[in-house]
């Protein structure tokens, strides 16, 4: 079981890496584009200081709950995750 479970992450890791190149790598507001596993991360390029306390974390969290996409921004810095029950 621990083998299968590693090729998934392996797996999920390979396609956000993929997609990040193909879709976002050279997005004009994004940078640091970043994958650990199964979590991608990224900075959203804002004129404030990077980190935590960056004003634009609630408004893209309010932008992408309208658009219904359940993300959760720290300051400027966007994790994707995959939810732990898919299969």
């Amino acid at each position: 079981l621990q083998l299968l479970e590693q090729r998934a992450y392996q797996t999920l890791e390979a396609q956000h890496r993929r997609c990040l190149d193909k879709w976002l790598r050279d997005h004009p507001l994004l940078e640091q584009i970043r994958v650990c596993g199964t979590i991608a991360a990224m900075e959203v390029k804002t004129e404030a200081a990077s980190g935590y306390f960056n004003e634009i974390g609630p408004i893209l969290k309010a932008r992408f709950l309208e658009a219904g996409l359940l993300l959760r921004p720290l300051g400027n810095t966007l994790y994707l995750m995959p939810p732990y029950c898919i299969t």
